[in-house]
């Protein structure tokens, strides 16, 4: 039987590449860190690492079990989530500006989906003056929309690019 934290540790440093920084983000010291990743080796039977001075990188074995580990640790989190009853649940009605839907809502969607699959999400596209008419009067839950006044927080940035055709670009 796989101990999940030994997984988690194999997680952490297969995503960040040292081990020192998994023994930073765990509070342990690096050489816990590595045997705990030996303990896992030695239980798969497989060298999942290829170690060097300035990390770790993983073997064609620790490439193939990542996805593994990694659905292993969700779905305990998941069943956890769902015993625990602290699992987000019901609806939200979020509103956007159309272009910022599809420039990148369908990869927001998926990865929320995927963390809160008892959500469910009800999308309502209109423009930034309309969705603040429907937030204040508790219509929509959730908003992202454009302020000329806004403050220093941050959503996201667009490169911007300069189009034309052919001959205008001469």
């Amino acid at each position: 039987m796989l101990d999940l934290k030994l997984l988690a540790t194999f997680v952490r440093a297969a995503h960040s590449g040292t081990l020192s920084a998994v023994a930073v983000q765990v509070g342990r010291t690096q050489s816990a860190v590595t045997m705990q990743v030996q303990r896992l080796e030695e239980a798969l039977g497989q060298s999942l690492f290829h170690r060097s001075g300035s990390g770790v990188r993983l073997t064609g074995s620790g490439e193939r079990f990542l996805a593994y580990a990694e659905r292993i640790l969700k779905i305990h989190d998941e069943a956890i989530s769902a015993l625990s009853d602290k699992g987000l649940h019901g609806s939200i009605i979020f509103g956007s500006p159309e272009d910022y839907l599809s420039a990148f809502f369908p990869a927001l969607l998926k990865g929320f989906g995927t963390m809160y699959p008892d959500v469910e999400i009800k999308v309502v596209s209109a423009p930034t003056v309309e969705l603040r008419t429907l937030l204040n009067a508790r219509q929509i839950d959730l908003a992202l929309v454009s302020s000329p006044n806004a403050s220093d927080a941050h959503v996201r940035t667009e490169a911007l690019v300069w189009v034309g055709s052919k001959p205008a670009l001469d």
